[in-house]
C-alpha cells in the first residue's frame, strides 16, 4: 500500500499507522529503497512527542 501512496497519489513520506514494531519501519524504508523510492518512513511516537515538545517550546495550549 505505501508503494501504491507514492505511485498513484505522490506520497512524499510515509508514516507508519502503529508503533509497537520499529523494526517494521527499517523493513519497511529498505523495501522502498529497492524499489528506488528513497523517502523518509515517520514513525508516529517520536513524531508525537516531537510535535508536543514543540507546543511546550512556543508555549501554545490546545483548544477546548
Amino acid at each position: 500500500s505505501s508503494l501504491r501512496a507514492i505511485r498513484e497519489d505522490g506520497a512524499a513520506a510515509i508514516i507508519l499507522g502503529f508503533a509497537g514494531m520499529p523494526q517494521s519501519l527499517n523493513l519497511l524504508q529498505g523495501k522502498l529503497a529497492e524499489s528506488g523510492y528513497a523517502i523518509p518512513v515517520i514513525n508516529p511516537t517520536f513524531s508525537t512527542l516531537r510535535m508536543a515538545e514543540c507546543l511546550i517550546d512556543l508555549e501554545i495550549l490546545h483548544s477546548n
